[in-house]
């Protein structure tokens, strides 16, 4: 990907982290792997069964998330690069972060009510657009919010700043799993479940967004498609690369 991130910006641009600093950098990415892991181990698999029943479950789960992974693999290269060249009064990454929340949330909504709405097959066809759409908003906040950490973390506290992240990936899966036992306990179910990882999710958003500072970076030359897909290119060009990609 195309990512210009801040070495171009000088060091004195990158204060030092405090811990409260480095906490709410990477509290995002706790609240986005709770949502993750309740969604793909909990409540996805709840839901494809009870639509489509236990004979075509395995199936229809994997053709669920096979067109889901297809944005995933598509669209982050280029909001990355497109987040590259942006420029507002409230950064070039965390307005990305907003709207990509906007639609995560707004997909979160469509699969707790979908299945109880829509009888089939248009349940399963709604549904299906709605995991898309998660993955969609999925893409618009998370590889901005990857670019973000070195456009705001100094050289000297790379290190930490990756701690913190295996940190918070690690207590997402946990309390994703605890929260994701919900679903099939009459106490949270499977909307109340929802609910629960959307407050979470958009916690975290806000939290991020409104206490980190992005850094003045100077402007670069506009998006053009032809770099983006030279730079998508180059990388395949090599053996290794290739198997690894592959």
């Amino acid at each position: 990907m195309e990512t210009i991130h801040a070495e171009e910006t000088a060091e004195p641009q990158r204060p030092m982290l405090s811990t409260w600093k480095q906490f709410t950098l990477s509290f995002y990415w706790l609240t986005w792997n709770i949502q993750w892991t309740a969604i793909i181990f909990f409540l996805m698999p709840n839901q494809v069964l009870a639509m489509v029943g236990e004979e075509v479950k395995g199936t229809t789960l994997g053709l669920v998330t096979m067109l889901g992974a297809i944005i995933s693999l598509i669209f982050p290269p280029l909001i990355g690069a497109i987040s590259d060249r942006t420029h507002t009064r409230f950064g070039r990454r965390r307005p990305y972060m907003l709207w990509g929340s906007v639609m995560d949330g707004i997909a979160l909504l469509l699969m707790a009510v979908v299945p109880l709405w829509l009888g089939m097959p248009w349940a399963l066809i709604f549904y299906v657009f709605a995991v898309m759409l998660l993955q969609l908003g999925s893409s618009f906040a998370t590889s901005p919010y990857g670019a973000l950490i070195p456009d705001v973390v100094p050289m000297s506290q790379i290190g930490l700043a990756s701690g913190w992240m295996g940190l918070m990936t690690l207590l997402g899966n946990f309390f994703g799993n605890v929260i994701g036992g919900f679903a099939a306990r009459p106490l949270g179910g499977t909307v109340g479940t929802y609910w629960l990882i959307l407050a979470l999710f958009l916690l975290g958003t806000l939290v991020t967004v409104a206490w980190v500072r992005e850094p003045f970076v100077p402007r670069v030359e506009p998006f053009r498609w032809k770099p983006f897909w030279n730079s998508l290119w180059a990388p395949l060009k090599n053996h290794n690369f290739r198997w690894v990609f592959l």
